[in-house]
């Protein structure tokens, strides 16, 4: 094989992996983002920015709770997505 081909080929292969680096890099910040945080008892405000990652509020609840959860609504919401309960543990309990 020459050694132009080898070039050609291996610059490929890190435009790729560079490529391939960077759609792994979103994928996971996109499920990283936008969820609830606390993990224990509560009782937390579903209304409270500080309770969210990013104080992006989006109804997505994603993590393991340590205790069965208590979340209220303190004001009037309006859910524009509706919520997406994805809860790991052996056996969640999680009350609105």
């Amino acid at each position: 094989m020459k050694r132009s081909c080898l070039v050609v080929k291996t610059i490929r292969q890190r435009r790729a992996a560079a490529v391939l680096g960077c759609l792994l890099a979103c994928a996971c910040a996109v499920g990283s983002r936008a969820q609830f945080i606390p993990t224990g008892a509560g009782p937390y405000d579903y209304t409270t920015g500080s309770n969210w990652n990013a104080a992006n509020i989006n109804g997505t609840f994603a993590q393991t709770p340590t205790a069965a959860q208590i979340v209220t609504f303190g004001t009037d919401t309006t859910l524009q997505s509706g919520l997406n309960f994805n809860l790991g543990g052996v056996s969640p309990v999680f009350s609105l």
